[in-house]
């Protein structure tokens, strides 16, 4: 549709059009997140990367760094909202360096945090934390 278009041109594979349904990448991560979908693809990342996502992924991964969950004493719990900006993350990155055969995006948030994207060229993401930033961007 002309819609779906104007959508993709303007904001690329941060939408996903599927079946005539357009759906916001923040939603189609909470899908995979819930289980109502197994796995999904969020378009190329960062310098090319495959972003793949899957429903075993983050269960695991909410299982340590989500609410109550995170025990790591450097790092902040997550929320859904974290979450959501993944799509905005591999766009544009605020920080970005290589940690082994990964890359290691960081992302400010408003809130004063540092949202960290681990993508490997492979395996897609493979790890995702916040921590807090020395400033805050209010």
């Amino acid at each position: 549709s002309l819609c779906g278009q104007i959508l993709l041109r303007n904001f690329g594979d941060q939408v996903a059009i599927e079946n005539s349904v357009v759906s916001w990448q923040g939603n189609l991560i909470q899908d995979v997140i819930s289980g109502k979908r197994k796995k999904a693809q969020l378009g190329v990342g960062y310098n090319g990367r495959p972003l793949p996502i899957s429903h075993n992924f983050f269960k695991e991964h909410l299982s340590k760094h989500y609410g109550k969950n995170e025990t790591h004493p450097n790092s902040i719990p997550l929320r859904d909202s974290d979450y959501e900006l993944i799509p905005a993350m591999w766009h544009k990155p605020d920080k970005v360096s290589k940690s082994g055969d990964r890359d290691h995006l960081e992302f400010e948030t408003l809130d004063g945090y540092i949202l960290h994207l681990f993508v490997s060229a492979i395996k897609g993401i493979r790890s995702f934390y916040k921590t807090k930033s020395g400033r805050s961007l209010q």
